[in-house]
């Protein structure tokens, strides 16, 4: 399928990547939308936190979680992790919890996975459950194992390739909802995670479609372009989220006899060596990318499927971008000239930022949803 120019245009003000990185992360920040929290015990005894959201919960009378933002310590990629699912504060209601499995005949859901130390308080992912909501789509975003506030069970948590929890998550979901359109979207590591899920499954997936927003798609050059200029200041940031959300479950469970997160570990190579790899049972950093790059996966893909990439991106250099004769005949690339990464901010009223991505997202995947009806 084709690699098509995008029609984002942002102001000229709004070119720089690093601005649009950063803006989108830290000050366009939509309010949280009203969500119904979940905790799903995993098969293997560990858990993720799930957010049900968008056209479920988005009601008058909804009286599920409504606080306001915390925008003391936002990421490019994550703002502050929610409350734990079993916080008296945030605890599902059984109520709650069967207005979140039931399933509603005729309405369509997405399941969203969110980026590196994301969680449901990251900006891209509260615009695009209220964005989906408004177009009338159920959203269902899951954490990743330990992104939710509270540090996981098993020694494993997440990584660029965790396909195997987006299997379960989406399986979890058909079988919830056998009725309904079910599609999804990821964004940076979720869309790269997505994507070779996709790969992998072929034909077998019960999704009807997917987006793909900021994927690294090569790994080693992702990490690479992190070690280079101002990206470095991306890198030190999200690297000490990692050590210290690895350093909080060493303490909280030490029986697990995890290796400790140290200072020393300050590239995402020597980061995914000493932990990511050893501890999903990789044979080395080289293997983890080699085997979880979702670039690989493209052409296996076999259901509708849209990738969103800047040009411009600071995480990324134009390297990862696959030729058209590597995308799957379903699959669509939309580039675009700027962005950054997860940004795709727009010129507003009086010169203030808009959010084009949230719409855009919802845009993509009601137009996989008319296509399939």
């Amino acid at each position: 399928m084709p690699i098509v120019a995008s029609e984002f245009r942002p102001r000229a003000w709004l070119c720089n990547p690093h601005l649009q990185t950063v803006l989108a992360s830290r000050l366009a920040v939509p309010p949280r939308p009203p969500v119904l929290l979940e905790r799903l015990e995993l098969d293997d005894g560990d858990f993720v936190d799930l957010a049900h959201g968008g056209a479920l919960v988005a009601t008058p009378e909804d009286t599920s979680d409504t606080r306001p933002a915390d925008t003391s310590d936002r990421s490019p990629e994550n703002a502050p992790a929610v409350a734990a699912a079993d916080d008296p504060a945030s605890r599902l209601a059984e109520s709650d919890r069967d207005a979140a499995v039931a399933p509603r005949r005729g309405v369509p859901m997405v399941a969203l996975f969110h980026g590196l130390a994301g969680s449901l308080d990251s900006s891209y992912a509260r615009g695009a459950i209220a964005a989906l909501g408004t177009a009338g789509f159920r959203t269902c975003l899951m954490h990743w194992r330990g992104c939710s506030g509270e540090p996981n069970r098993l020694a494993r948590s997440y990584h660029s390739g965790a396909s195997d929890d987006i299997g379960r998550i989406v399986d979890t979901l058909r079988a919830r909802h056998p009725d309904s359109a079910l599609y999804a979207v990821g964004f940076s590591l979720g869309g790269n995670a997505l994507l070779k899920y996709l790969g992998e499954q072929g034909e077998a997936t019960p999704l009807a479609g997917a987006l793909a927003v900021s994927p690294p798609l090569e790994l080693a050059i992702g990490a690479e372009q992190l070690d280079r200029g101002l990206a470095r200041v991306y890198r030190g940031h999200l690297l000490a989220l990692m050590r210290a959300q690895h350093e909080a479950k060493r303490a909280l469970r030490p029986a697990l006899a995890l290796p400790q997160a140290h200072a020393g570990l300050d590239t995402f190579r020597k980061f995914d060596d000493a932990l990511t790899a050893p501890l999903h049972g990789f044979a080395g950093v080289d293997d983890y990318y080699e085997r979880c790059s979702a670039r690989g996966w493209l052409g296996t893909i076999r259901r509708p499927t849209h990738i969103l990439c800047a040009r411009d991106d600071p995480f990324f250099t134009e390297e990862i971008l696959p030729g058209a004769d590597e995308l799957a005949a379903a699959t669509t690339l939309e580039l675009a000239r700027h962005g950054g990464h997860v940004g795709f901010l727009a010129g507003g009223r009086a010169g203030r930022p808009y959010r084009w991505l949230d719409e855009h997202v919802a845009q993509v995947i009601a137009r996989f949803h008319e296509a399939d009806t």
